[in-house]
This record gives C-alpha cells, structure tokens and sequence, in this order.
C-alpha cells in the first residue's frame, strides 16, 4: 500500500479526479489474515470494490481496478463484469499458468523493458487472452521496481482510467 509506484498511481488518479482506495491484502502490514494463494487476494480485492461502488460521490458504474506486481495478477482476475476499466502494471508470470480471464472491458498492461521479474515478452501472450478490448504499454528503461520512472507509469495509468471511465457509463 505504501510502494513508491501504488503512491504514484493513486496520486496521480486523484490528480485526475478519479477516485482511488488503496489497501493491503490480508496480512499485508497490519491487516489480518494471512497470505490466500491468490484466492484470498482475489477476495479481497472484490471486497474492495464492492466498498467503492458504495461510496458517496462514486458513481458505480464506473469503477475500475489497477494493481501491481502480485497486485496486477489479482486485479486481472478480480475483475468483473461491473469493473470499467483494469490496469495490471508489471504482472508477473502466474504461477499456475494463466488462469482463464473473462475481462470485458479496457484493459492496459505496462511493464518496463528491463523487467525481469514480470518479463515484457510475456505480455503479448496475456494481452492475447484479454482480447482485443487490451493495450500493452512498454516503458523504455524501466525494471519492476519503476525506479525513477514512477510518474510515467503512474501518468500512463491515469491517462488510460481518465478516458476509459469517461466513456463508460454514458
């Protein structure tokens, strides 16, 4: 919740005025819990948008998911058919092989060229499985950890929730 790149995207989505809730997954900091394999991450993060379409002064209908690292994995597979938009910044391979995705609207993956946790080469493949409705989105320089180059993630996911979001729910 406190990663220098989750800082970024929020502040830059609410720099946008979007909305943005950021949490831990159960036993992350001082949430309960304990790790859920997934499963219980994919709970979580549905929990949370259930809470954020409930918010005063969030439309509902259009919400959507961003998420990094193991985040990004979650947040590809917690996306439902309500979610407007996802956003899987630096997805890392799953690790028991991608599970089947049904996400159905905009997707955007961004990873650096130089990251060698969650390979750029691997995004074709997954954006294949997403759809047509999915962009890829490659940073020059950039490794996993988006040292220095936090803004222009944080910007390009931003940029993709600003018009997304616009046009849902029209």
């Amino acid at each position: 919740m406190h990663n220098s790149v989750v800082a970024a995207v929020c502040q830059a989505l609410v720099e946008a005025d979007i909305a943005a809730l950021r949490f831990n997954f159960r036993g992350v900091g001082r949430s309960l819990g304990r790790f859920g394999d997934g499963v219980g991450e994919r709970a979580d993060a549905i929990v949370a948008l259930a809470h954020l379409r409930q918010t005063e002064g969030v439309d509902p209908a259009k919400v959507g998911i961003v998420g990094y690292s193991f985040g990004a994995a979650v947040a590809l597979v917690a996306a439902d058919e309500q979610v407007a938009a996802v956003a899987a910044i630096s997805t890392p391979a799953f690790g028991r092989g991608i599970p089947e995705l049904t996400i159905r609207c905009p997707t955007l993956l961004v990873s650096g060229d130089r990251d060698d946790v969650a390979p750029p080469g691997q995004l074709t493949a997954l954006a294949e499985m997403i759809g047509p409705q999915c962009q890829v989105a490659l940073v020059r320089g950039a490794d996993h950890f988006w040292w220095g180059h936090e803004d222009k993630v944080a910007q390009s996911v931003a940029r993709f929730f600003r018009d997304c979001l616009r046009m849902s729910g029209q």
